[in-house]
């Protein structure tokens, strides 16, 4: 979550620098900015995730991506602002890279705590105050 605060942050400035410049279509920043948020609202967390709102995600965020993109390619002047391709290559490693790496990484600790509560069934189901563990982790699935 923190990983994925941070790309949009950076989307977000990214898209502040683009409109530092002189020409740039303000309709399309503006139009930017509102699904950025959007997007952003759509976020999963652990407690609600799904596979049909993980690609809802994965899709809106990277149209997002490749429009802002797109606007920085169409704003000439953006080569005097150096920020923005530093600020769009971290975009990119962030939404590919990174992302897949914290998948990664989830699943496996996911996988450890589902294995954990198959193994300890009987037990956590003796025990009352354990009931609210005894929920298996939703996992991306991510292939190493």
């Amino acid at each position: 979550m923190s990983a994925d605060s941070i790309k949009f942050t950076d989307i977000k400035r990214l898209l502040e620098e683009i409109s530092y410049c002189k020409k740039y279509d303000e309709k399309e920043f503006e139009r930017l900015m509102k699904f950025r948020n959007e997007v952003y609202a759509q976020r999963y967390t652990q407690n609600n995730i799904t596979d049909s709102l993980i690609d809802k995600y994965d899709s809106s965020t990277s149209l997002l991506i490749n429009k802002v993109r797109n606007l920085k390619s169409k704003t000439p002047e953006i080569l005097q602002h150096p920020l923005a391709d530093q600020l769009e290559n971290d975009i990119i490693k962030a939404d590919n890279e990174d992302l897949i790496q914290y998948r990664k990484h989830y699943d496996e600790a996911g996988l450890n705590y589902n294995n954990f509560l198959d193994q300890n069934k009987e037990e956590i189901a003796k025990d009352s105050s354990l009931q609210s563990l005894n929920k298996k982790k939703k996992l991306f699935a991510v292939n190493s």
